[in-house]
């Protein structure tokens, strides 16, 4: 997307990602690769050998294959040369930690999420709540990268430069009260502005 910083490391990178979902699930047109061959990609990503370590390769690496697939569909949509971009999710890391709310966590958290009265204060802490994203993912998430369409936000400048995308079908809704009280909602422009 216009305004994004790719080192040209990283364009070889993806293009050798690319290459490989190419490998995957053969050749088709944009218009016509499915949820179901992405699936079967990925399951195929899954089963291959790593060339470079000679052993399968761990879901964080393959979430990094998904992320470069994620990111030019969403670049094809906004070209306007697929409708809809078909879905994949991201494989569950194996990191060694567990973070999530206890029940009754979850609704303290939720009775003083209700009760926020400013808008964009609101929706930060709902989508940090919703998609887990840390606050230097969500300062730098644009309006380019939210799709109200399919309830989704892409992450591409996170902690370790793999970028994801996220469902932000729990907190689409206050979300987009606050983009009703956005002017200026060009695709560059951040989501959350410091105004002060």
């Amino acid at each position: 997307a216009s305004g994004d910083k790719v080192r040209p490391k990283d364009v070889s990178v993806r293009r050798n990602q690319l290459d490989a979902w190419l490998t995957e699930i053969g050749p088709k047109y944009i218009t016509s690769i499915t949820s179901a061959d992405l699936l079967k990609g990925q399951k195929e990503l899954r089963e291959a050998i790593s060339p470079r370590t000679g052993e399968p390769r761990s879901n964080s690496s393959i979430n990094k294959f998904v992320f470069t697939m994620q990111n030019f569909l969403q670049w094809a949509r906004d070209q306007q040369l697929i409708n809809i971009a078909p879905k994949i999710r991201q494989l569950t890391a194996d990191n060694g930690r567990t973070r999530y709310l206890f029940p009754d966590e979850v609704s303290r958290f939720e009775s003083a999420a209700s009760d926020i009265s400013d808008l964009a204060f609101k929706a930060f802490i709902h989508v940090a709540y919703v998609t887990g994203a840390r606050a230097g993912e969500l300062k730098n998430l644009t309006w380019g990268r939210v799709d109200f369409g399919q309830n989704t936000v892409m992450f591409t400048e996170t902690k370790n430069n793999t970028g994801r995308m996220l469902s932000i079908d729990g907190c689409a809704h206050v979300l987009r009260a606050y983009a009703d009280t956005v002017a200026d909602k060009a695709n560059h422009r951040h989501v959350w502005v410091n105004e002060k």
